[in-house]
């Protein structure tokens, strides 16, 4: 295991209106040896409205250094930027991420809501285009986001190639929804998948492969793996994260809570390894924002192993990705907001030695658990 602190909240950030800021809402993903790094620059930890940016860091090492900080989306004003979700592929790289000029995701309504924005990049997050994709959000939707950290390409079946990113949705009627989006030209055109939920907010997608496609009395949990692609949904609740399968990335079954993934309702990471074993990080707690775990399944999301602890201290989001040379790459949010942390994770040491001790050397705690969310910064 190797340690790198990203930033810590106080550090300056160029451009920012806060002489001390904070920061928050880590991304990660790998574009062929590149691993590009997003996250927000805020007054503190509270969400959206703000005039927050979003700052990206790449690294050309497997994240063993990091290049200073690059402005990826300033404010404008009182209009802020934040919720980065990074998708790669070879040199392409696609972020989706969200704007306020003063709504929150829980006050936006359907005629003023949150503005949806996607950039590409075709060279590695070198530079970007960056387009608003308003026609996403349903007529019925007010708040609505894409879920912060990455989304996936499928790699098999008759869907190869095909991006998708999770959202967030709450209907009028104050229902929490997941959806997932899907592109199959490149990123130039989305559609919008049937709601997931309802009581389903962040949400990650991994891919899998299996025996034979579920129906819907097993849709819930696979067997063993032999070829059959599918993509498996991990939703975060309180007190049990939800799961759900789906043939196509687009079309899910009914979310059930997973009795073994605690869940105080947190954004968390997920991804497929090389050798098609699943890997997921989230806070073991059932109300707290504390104790950072990995959990690895080896059958598809049936079932996973015991806890594997990062940190036992306080937390809050996560996000996984397979670096290039085939380890693990998880970036979090230390203690109370403290700063983001990059940790690069030998596969090797996802597991338990023969006296049931874990392999990974867990971290130092920081104290008590991170503060729970509130929306509505200080402009």
């Amino acid at each position: 295991m190797e340690v790198v602190e990203i930033v810590r909240t106080g550090d300056p950030s160029p451009g920012s209106p806060y002489a001390q800021p904070c920061f928050r809402i880590p991304a990660l993903a790998a574009s062929g040896e590149r691993l590009l790094l997003a996250y927000d620059v805020r007054e503190d930890w509270r969400d959206l409205p703000g005039p927050f940016d979003i700052m990206l860091r790449t690294s050309d090492d497997v994240g063993r250094t990091w290049s200073s900080p690059i402005p990826f989306r300033m404010h404008d004003g009182s209009v802020g930027y934040g919720d980065a979700s990074l998708i790669a592929e070879g040199d392409d790289v696609w972020c989706w991420y969200v704007s306020s000029d003063g709504p929150s995701f829980f006050t936006a309504t359907a005629g003023h809501g949150l503005g949806l924005w996607l950039a590409h990049s075709v060279d590695r997050g070198e530079t970007w285009t960056h387009t608003e994709v308003p026609g996403l959000r349903p007529s019925d939707v007010g708040g609505m986001f894409a879920t912060s950290g990455n989304g996936i390409v499928l790699r098999q079946g008759p869907y190869a190639g095909r991006l998708l990113q999770p959202f967030v949705l709450r209907t009028q009627d104050g229902k929490r929804w997941a959806a997932v989006a899907a592109s199959d030209d490149r990123g130039v055109t989305w559609t919008l998948g049937p709601r997931v939920g309802p009581d389903c907010d962040e949400t990650k997608v991994v891919e899998v492969v299996e025996d034979e496609p579920r129906s819907a009395e097993t849709a819930a949990g696979p067997s063993a793996r032999d070829g059959v692609g599918g993509v498996l949904l991990l939703a975060r609740d309180r007190p049990r994260r939800r799961t759900s399968w789906s043939a196509d990335g687009l079309t899910y079954s009914l979310p059930e809570p997973h009795s073994a993934l605690l869940d105080p309702g947190c954004n968390g990471g997920a991804v497929t390894l090389p050798d098609e074993r699943l890997v997921i990080s989230l806070l073991d707690h059932e109300t707290d924002r504390c104790r950072l775990v990995l959990r690895v399944s080896d059958d598809a999301g049936l079932t996973w192993s015991p806890s594997i602890v990062v940190d036992p201290g306080a937390a809050a989001y996560s996000v996984l990705a397979v670096l290039p040379d085939g380890d693990l790459g998880l970036v979090y949010e230390v203690g109370d907001y403290h700063g983001i942390r990059f940790i690069r994770i030998g596969v090797d040491e996802l597991g338990f030695g023969d006296d049931g001790q874990q392999r990974l050397e867990s971290l130092s705690p920081s104290p008590g658990a991170a503060k729970p969310p509130v929306a509505g910064a200080a402009p």
